[in-house]
């Protein structure tokens, strides 16, 4: 896609298949049990803490009508037309995001508090890291880089995939070859280093950076404020469609100015910015965005024309 593998944009594996698998796949994904379903569904909403809960019942409550405000509009193209719903407050542009979820973050940023509680999530990694990069740019203090060391895992490979081209290998679930982080900038946690203290997803603020350790400081769960001290580790991509496998040795994070929509589940936002200039691509992902926070006053959409694709089975 676009030259780049699929895992870049933070889409499953596509393995070769035939004819008749993709007919099984089509029919499966078309002729869902709805009872089966349900009691998913049923499943999942136990899970919401009370926030989530009020926001996804609004939701529903505009999917079916009952409420007719409609201030703030936005459309959804959906399967059997488009149907206006107040969902919350559409922006023009990527800088217009910036300016509601991340105001004076030169001033603000220095609060973890301030940090734990905001976020942008998009469907894709590619643009997930477009926007990291740019709001660590934008991130007051000295910028420190860490460079990975990137090996096949089989030697006799070493002269087929060099060096430089495994450095520039971007994959879902990975830290990059070139890490740059801030004192005082969000991170993510990509493993479960520390079970259950410290596990993939954990989000936290960089407190110290030396060359081979990086300190960090929990801020969302029930293990808010505990140190870390983060190393370097060996990883090696558990779900890849590279026709090798190689190692990076890197300090297992990400910055996490922004997110992918599958790495916000389970976490609660004061304010979310959603950038849909890419729309959503599998079922139920955009019920699990619109659900981030627990009022359309603090969920701003940036979506081209005012418009996106909610993928819904049938």
């Amino acid at each position: 896609m676009g030259g780049h593998v699929l895992t870049t944009y933070g889409l499953p594996r596509a393995p070769h298949v035939d004819n008749e698998q993709l007919c099984r796949e089509y029919r499966r994904e078309t002729n869902y049990n709805q009872e089966e379903l349900a009691v998913q569904v049923d499943e999942q909403y136990q899970k919401l803490t009370e926030d989530q809960r009020s926001a996804y019942t609004a939701f529903l409550e505009m999917v079916n009508g009952e409420i007719e405000d409609h201030n703030n509009i936005m459309f959804l193209d959906a399967p059997g037309g488009t149907v206006p719903e107040e969902l919350g407050k559409c922006v023009e542009k990527l800088e217009d995001l910036k300016a509601r979820v991340y105001p004076d973050l030169s001033l603000n940023g220095k609060h973890p508090d301030w940090l734990a509680e905001r976020a942008i999530v998009s469907p894709l990694n590619a643009n997930v890291n477009k926007l990291n990069k740019w709001l660590m740019s934008e991130f007051p203090g000295q910028e420190k880089v860490y460079k990975s060391i990137d090996t096949t895992t089989n030697d006799d490979e070493a002269v087929q995939y060099p060096t430089d081209f495994l450095n520039s290998i971007e994959l879902s679930g990975m830290p990059p070859h070139l890490l740059k982080v801030k004192v005082g900038s969000p991170i993510m946690i990509l493993r479960s280093l520390d079970p259950p203290q410290t596990i993939n997803g954990t989000r936290c603020v960089v407190t110290r950076l030396h060359e081979n350790l990086i300190e960090a400081t929990i801020i969302f769960g029930p293990y808010k404020g505990q140190a870390l001290l983060i190393p370097r580790i060996p990883l090696i991509p558990s779900d890849s469609e590279l026709p090798f496998a190689f190692r990076r040795l890197q300090f297992p994070v990400r910055p996490c100015f922004a997110m992918s929509i599958n790495k916000s589940q389970g976490q609660t936002f004061k304010t979310i910015d959603i950038d849909l200039t890419n729309p959503c691509f599998s079922h139920g992902m955009f019920y699990v965005v619109v659900s981030r926070t627990g009022t359309s006053k603090n969920l701003y959409i940036l979506a081209n024309q005012r418009k996106t694709r909610n993928v819904v089975l049938h």
